[in-house]
C-alpha cells in the first residue's frame, strides 16, 4: 500500500541544517508525489518562529504536549496516539537530535526511519578536535584539560567508538530504515557494524538536494562569507577570524562577513571590534542564504566535520566558490578531487587557507574557471536525483 502521509519528529522553527533539509524534502514530496507531511514538535510551545521557507500545501505542524526529554512510556503513548489520529504511515527521526533516546521499538503505529544527518563518527571527530583545541585554551582550562579531560578521553576513546557503533546498530535493528547521506557512509556503516545483508539493506542513501538556480549571477562582490553556527568546537569560526586577519592586509578592497548565531558570537564580535579591521563584520542570522551566496565570491568553511555541508551546496548553486578544510565528511563528494568545484585545504593549515583565498581573490581568470566548474557540479544536487530511492521508501 503506497505511503501518502509522512511525519518528521522535529521542531519546525529552529531552522538548523537538518530542519531545512526536512522542509525542502516535504515541499518536494508534496509537489512530486502528492505526499502529505506533518511536523511533530515534541515541545509544548515555541516562543518565536524563524520559518521563512515557504511550505507547500499539505504540510502542517502539531505539538506533542506533555513530551519529556528521553524515553518514557508516556512519550510512547503520546506519540502512538498522535500517529493514529493523524494517519501517519512513516515517521522520520532526525539524528543527531533531542529525541534520540526514544525507543523505536515502542512505536507500533507506523514505520520508522532514522535520518542520519552527519558522518557516522561525527560525534567522535568533534570530540577529538575539541580535545586538541583545549590545549590552546587559557591556563585554567588547560590545567583542567590535563588533569581531568585528557586522561578520561584517551583512556576511554576506544570505548566511545564501540558505544557509538552499538548505538547505531541498535537503532538500525529497531527502525525500518536508516537514511544516510552518501554511498561512502553506507558502506562504512555496513563494514564497521558488521551488518548482514538483510540489515544492511535497511540503509538508504538520500543526498541533500536543492532547487537548481536557473541563472545565478557571476558578477560577485569582493566578498567572502561564513554561514553557519558561530561555534568554536565544530564550525571553528575562530579559525576564519585568524585566517582573514592575514588576508585583510593582502586584500584591502575585499570584505569578510560572518552570518549565523551560536555560543562564539559575543567573543567573535569582541575580536572584530578589537582587531581594528574595517573589512570584517558580523552580520547576525540570515534567513536568506541564497541572497548572501548570490553576492559573495567565496563561501568559507573551517568545520572539523560535516555530514553534507549546506554552506557548500547552496553556495555552489549560486556560483559561489567554496573553500574548506579536507576534514572527515562528504567534502570529496560535494567539492570533488579530480576536477574540483571548490578548494580543499589540508586540515588545519591556516596559512595555506589564507594563501588559497588570496590567490583566488587576486586572479580573476582562475576564479572564473573555478566558477565554471561550480556551476557544472551543482546539477549533482538536482532534487530528482533521489526519486528512485523515494519510490522504494514510499512504496510507490
Amino acid at each position: 500500500m503506497p505511503i501518502t502521509h509522512i511525519a518528521f519528529l522535529q521542531d519546525l522553527h529552529s531552522l538548523n541544517g537538518a530542519v531545512r533539509v526536512s522542509i525542502d524534502t516535504a515541499n518536494y514530496l508534496s509537489e512530486r508525489f502528492g505526499i502529505k507531511t506533518t511536523f511533530v514538535n515534541p515541545l509544548k510551545e515555541h516562543t518565536e518562529s524563524n520559518v521563512s521557507i515557504p511550505l507547500a500545501e499539505g504540510i502542517n505542524e502539531v505539538f506533542l504536549g506533555g513530551y519529556r526529554k528521553g524515553h518514557t512510556q508516556e512519550n510512547s503513548r503520546l506519540l502512538n496516539d498522535l500517529i493514529v489520529r493523524e494517519g501517519i504511515q512513516l515517521l522520520f527521526i532526525p539524528y543527531p537530535g533531542k529525541v534520540l533516546a526514544l525507543d523505536l521499538s515502542s512505536i507500533k503505529s507506523c514505520k520508522t526511519a532514522i535520518w542520519h544527518h552527519e558522518h557516522p563518527y561525527g560525534k567522535i571527530i568533534r570530540k577529538r578536535r575539541l580535545m586538541h583545541n583545549l590545549r590552546e585554551a587559557p591556563l585554567g582550562r588547560q590545567i583542567d584539560y590535563f588533569l581531568t579531560q585528557w586522561p578520561r578521553y584517551y583512556l576511554f576513546r576506544g570505548l566511545t567508538k564501540k558505544r557509538t557503533q552499538c548505538e547505531l546498530k541498535k537503532k538500525i535493528s529497531q527502525a525500518d530504515y536508516l537514511i544516510t547521506l552518501t554511498e561512502d557512509y553506507r558502506r562504512l556503516m555496513i563494514k564497521d557494524l558488521n551488518l548482514d545483508t538483510q540489515t544492511g539493506s535497511k540503509i538508504a542513501v538520500l543526498r541533500n538536494t536543492l532547487t537548481i538556480e536557473p541563472a545565478p549571477s557571476l558578477e560577485k562582490e569582493k566578498l567572502a562569507v561564513f554561514m553557519g553556527r558561530i561555534m568554536r568546537d565544530t564550525k571553528q569560526a575562530d579559525l576564519l577570524f585568524d585566517i582573514w586577519k592575514v588576508c585583510a592586509r593582502a586584500l584591502p578592497d575585499w570584505r569578510f562577513e560572518f552570518y549565523g548565531k551560536g555560543s562564539f558570537t559575543k567573543t567573535l564580535e569582541k575580536k572584530i571590534a578589537d582587531s581594528g579591521l574595517s573589512n570584517i563584520a558580523y552580520k547576525g542570522y540570515s534567513s536568506d542564504p541564497n541572497g548572501v551566496f548570490g553576492r559573495a565570491a567565496f563561501s568559507c568553511i573551517t568545520s572539523s566535520t560535516e555530514g553534507y555541508c549546506l554552506a557548500i551546496t547552496e553556495a555552489q548553486n549560486q556560483g559561489c566558490i567554496p573553500i574548506a578544510f579536507d576534514t572527515p565528511g562528504a567534502f570529496h563528494e560535494v567539492i570533488g578531487t579530480d576536477n574540483p568545484a571548490g578548494v580543499l585545504i589540508k586540515p588545519y593549515d591556516k596559512d595555506a587557507y589564507a594563501s588559497a583565498l588570496i590567490r583566488l581573490a587576486k586572479d580573476d581568470s582562475l576564479r572564473a574557471k573555478m566558477q565554471g566548474r561550480v556551476l557544472e557540479h551543482r546539477h549533482f544536487y538536482d532534487r530528482s536525483t533521489n526519486d528512485e530511492t523515494w519510490k522504494k521508501l514510499l512504496e510507490l
